[in-house]
């Protein structure tokens, strides 16, 4: 029968921290803090996701061996599009752990993570949210579609699929450092920089009620469908 540490992180999107008692629970080598923004950063909801206004707890369950390796791990529960497996996949390249120890001995042991994921509601009311559109991510989904210009050069090259636009929001909601990823060319950067600036206001994140930089990550998902009126 497996050993279970229970672990909750207290993040933008809401998580907690309560772990079983142990001799010595297994812990992240880059600390709480950072393992939480890391998190943070990385797990991005689809825009499908974000329309639905999907919130509500994911938990999982993974195995951190005696040499601080995630080796396994399940899904307990989920929200559907595999927002489970993709925090499972966070984690497992989000850094080293410190092994847990039993009787002087470091051992392998379960560790049990309840994921709050926030609705708009929830992440507008906290007092620590990432940034988020002025007039939430729907209308700005929806104003970005509308803005975004489909690349002839693109087209004609077939270009499309799935690409993370990185940015910067300042603490007065300003948008700069605009890039791709994995950046497609045929002018897709320069075009999506454009819907982006087009698209509305944001509001900075902030940490204890306080507007602080961040980073974030919109998926930008390319086909000849959702783009049609706009090449």
């Amino acid at each position: 029968m497996k050993k279970t540490s229970f672990l909750t992180l207290l993040m933008s999107f809401g998580l907690a921290l309560v772990c079983q008692a142990q001799n010595k629970e297994a812990a992240p080598k880059v600390g709480y803090d950072n393992l939480v923004k890391d998190l943070s950063k990385n797990l991005v909801l689809t825009t499908s996701e974000i329309d639905k206004n999907i919130s509500g707890d994911v938990i999982v369950e993974f195995r951190v061996n005696e040499k601080g390796k995630i080796d396994s791990a399940d899904i307990v529960k989920d929200l559907g599009d595999q927002i489970a497996l993709r925090l499972i996949r966070i984690l497992k390249v989000s850094g080293e752990w410190t092994p847990a120890v039993k009787d002087n001995k470091e051992v392998a042991s379960w560790v049990r993570l309840p994921y709050h994921v926030l609705s708009s509601k929830e992440i507008a009311d906290s007092q620590d949210h990432v940034a988020i559109p002025e007039k939430g991510m729907k209308a700005f989904n929806e104003n970005f579609s509308n803005t975004f210009e489909y690349p002839k050069e693109a087209l004609n090259a077939g270009v499309k699929g799935t690409f993370n636009l990185r940015f910067t929001v300042d603490t007065k909601g300003v948008i700069s450092n605009v890039s791709f990823e994995n950046d497609p060319g045929y002018k897709v950067l320069e075009n999506a920089k454009r819907a982006l600036l087009r698209s509305g206001k944001w509001l900075p994140a902030k940490e204890k009620g306080v507007a602080v930089v961040s980073e974030v990550v919109y998926p930008l998902s390319l086909d000849f469908k959702s783009f049609k009126g706009h090449m």
